[in-house]
């Protein structure tokens, strides 16, 4: 739901969250150890308008926000993400939050926690802007290509294993 004007609501990659989840987040957050990450996705004059609804930011979450968290020490199944698109200035953008579900960490002593790092290395916010930079430049066809040619080689290596699998029999 929208908390103010210009704001279009909570989501994640895949969904738009309900009064309810949103609560139950909120509920998570208030007990939660782990760091609570926040920022922004700000997009330049030429971008704006690819952004215009909740769906189109959560199909470029979908594509790219996995790839950054990929390239952190955190695990993307063990994330809790909220966006909200914001319409209500010249350069549209994302505000996003995260944090870590569960204590998966170890410390030196062994004992299981919540990462203890709150900051990411620059070289992987740098890397990952380009890259997403570049997809929203370009419609998302190189990377759609891309995706479509991995899915293509799991595929064909699901095959290759199953017939040397059923040659055995």
């Amino acid at each position: 739901y929208a908390s103010r004007e210009g704001n279009l609501g909570m989501f994640n990659a895949d969904k738009v969250y309900t009064k309810e989840e949103l609560d139950e987040i909120r509920e998570q957050l208030k007990n939660t150890d782990s760091h609570i990450w926040h920022g922004f996705i700000s997009f330049n004059e030429e971008n704006n308008g690819k952004f215009q609804t909740q769906e189109q930011a959560m199909h470029f979450l979908k594509q790219h926000f996995n790839d950054f968290i990929d390239r952190t020490h955190l695990d993307k199944n063990n994330i809790i993400l909220m966006a909200s698109l914001h319409q209500d200035t010249e350069n549209r953008h994302i505000h996003f939050s995260f944090f870590e579900k569960e204590p998966t960490h170890l410390d030196k002593n062994g004992k299981v926690g919540f990462s203890m790092k709150g900051n990411f290395n620059q070289n992987v916010i740098d890397n990952w802007l380009i890259s997403a930079n570049m997809a929203v430049e370009n419609n998302d066809d190189f990377y759609n290509a891309r995706n479509a040619v991995i899915e293509k080689l799991r595929e064909m290596k699901a095959t290759v294993g199953k017939e040397f699998t059923d040659q055995e029999m």
